[in-house]
């Protein structure tokens, strides 16, 4: 009677277990909440937020406005969700800074393209390569 009731109490622990650390670990990333608004502005206040320094030239981002930004996401996925539709990029210097760039006309396909799920193809042989009879047909 013992074993069952332990085996009860550790199947009931370990999905638990699993799904708080999952939670944890999406709770290590930081809320970012910033509202579209006149780029520079954004990222500043992104930086504030995330503790991401960004470098950026004032002719590049002068007239422009950032996307609206919210949810927890690592601070390179915020500024990239930012800069979406503004012909702007980024570059990454390390884990906590990134250079702001005018996105090239190559690059701007890249930025248009949409990234899909994987395509798992499965098959099952139903015929032999060689055909149906038996042996060698000319």
């Amino acid at each position: 009677m013992r074993a069952e009731a332990y085996r009860a109490v550790v199947a009931t622990m370990i999905p638990a277990s699993l799904s708080s650390t999952s939670a944890i670990g999406q709770e290590a990333l930081p809320l970012v909440d910033v509202p579209a608004q006149a780029l520079p502005a954004a990222l500043v206040e992104l930086g504030n937020e995330t503790g991401l320094q960004v470098s950026v030239g004032e002719a590049t981002v002068a007239d422009k406005r950032s996307a609206a930004v919210t949810g927890r996401m690592t601070p390179t996925e915020a500024l990239s969700l930012m800069l979406s539709g503004s012909g702007l990029s980024f570059r990454s210097l390390g884990s906590d800074g990134a250079v702001v760039v005018e996105t090239d006309a190559a690059d701007s396909n890249v930025e248009a393209a949409v990234r899909l799920a994987p395509i798992v193809v499965e098959a099952t042989r139903l015929e032999d390569p060689l055909g149906p009879a038996d042996g060698y047909l000319p």
